[in-house]
């Protein structure tokens, strides 16, 4: 009897990548058994080539599941060194539907076109090596729904997007945090219902290579219908929304507060759902230059940033 781990040996990988003529420069490679599983998702999420070593309990059915909002396309080798060996390649709905043979391999696809990629490192993540909390200059966006790059370097600090982690970007506006959380590896749902925002995400998530999916649905209702995060990201800060975020089971969530008399809510209600809570007031001044030739200081601005980390149970007894 064939075993399901004999599926994953780099001979039967390369086999599938050739069969769908993709390079191994970009593909990534995921285990899905176990504790593994959640992140091996969120991976595929994020990245446009992803080999998936399948488990019992975590085969193309399982993630084909948790791929739904996700463009993307399975193909399966089915019964991998086996006489009646297959390959097919299916949608997610597909997918999810069909019973499959094992052992088997997953080659997840965001797209069915071969694309030339030149990268050094196999599966390496999106990015040009310009660092993060990146210019407003390099986002498409509208006057008043920004967030200032200092903010931003900030919130990613506490956020720790990466591979095989989920971030909600609630209330995206431009959607640059959900994007940079995206080149730095992680998987995006960008919330936000103004249609012209949401036009904008998508121009600055393809401007900068990364897979964002857009949710454009009335706040809370929508949050309850996304895969559960490790990571939220909140730009308003109304009771409700605060609620939500705080009980969608991230382990860390970050709220920018508008609003100074909003700051006790913020963290009454995140150290109500488990968190231990901190923030600051972040206040910077831009250089710009003055009228002599010199450097002048432009008035400062200000922002109240308050985040909480998830409190293990078992590590507090």
């Amino acid at each position: 009897m064939v075993e399901w781990a004999m599926a994953g040996s780099v001979s039967d990988m390369s086999r599938l990548a050739e069969m769908v003529k993709r390079p191994w420069a970009e593909i990534t490679v995921v285990e899905a058994e176990g504790r593994d599983f959640r992140r091996a998702v969120n991976v595929c999420r994020a990245r446009s080539a992803v080999m998936v070593r399948t488990a019992p309990g975590a085969g193309p059915a399982e993630l084909a599941r948790e791929l739904v909002g996700w463009h993307r396309y399975l193909a399966v080798l089915e019964n991998v060194g086996g006489e009646t060996e297959q390959l097919s390649i299916v949608d997610v709905t597909e997918a999810e539907r069909k019973a499959w043979r094992t052992p088997n391999l997953v080659l997840c696809l965001s797209s069915l076109e071969t694309r030339e990629t030149h990268r050094w490192i196999a599966g390496e993540p999106n990015g040009d090596g310009r660092g993060w909390a990146l210019p407003m200059t390099a986002f498409a966006t509208r006057e008043g729904h920004w967030i200032p790059e200092h903010v931003r370097a900030l919130a990613l600090a506490r956020l720790a997007p990466r591979p095989g982690v989920l971030v909600w970007d609630v209330c995206a506006g431009s959607g640059a945090l959900g994007v940079e959380a995206g080149m730095l590896g992680a998987a995006v749902v960008a919330v936000e219902r103004d249609a012209a925002l949401c036009v904008r995400i998508v121009a600055n998530a393809n401007a900068h290579g990364v897979d964002v999916r857009l949710e454009d649905g009335e706040l809370p209702r929508a949050l309850r219908a996304l895969p559960k995060p490790d990571a939220v990201f909140l730009a308003r800060s109304t009771p409700d929304l605060v609620r939500a975020c705080a009980g969608a089971g991230a382990d860390r969530v970050v709220v920018m507060v508008s609003e100074l008399d909003h700051l006790g809510m913020v963290r009454t209600t995140l150290a109500g759902a488990g968190y231990a809570v901190d923030g600051c007031q972040l206040s910077a001044a831009g250089f710009g230059d003055g009228p002599d030739g010199g450097t002048m200081v432009r008035p400062a601005e200000s922002s109240f940033l308050v985040w909480g980390a998830r409190i293990d149970p078992e590590a507090a007894e």
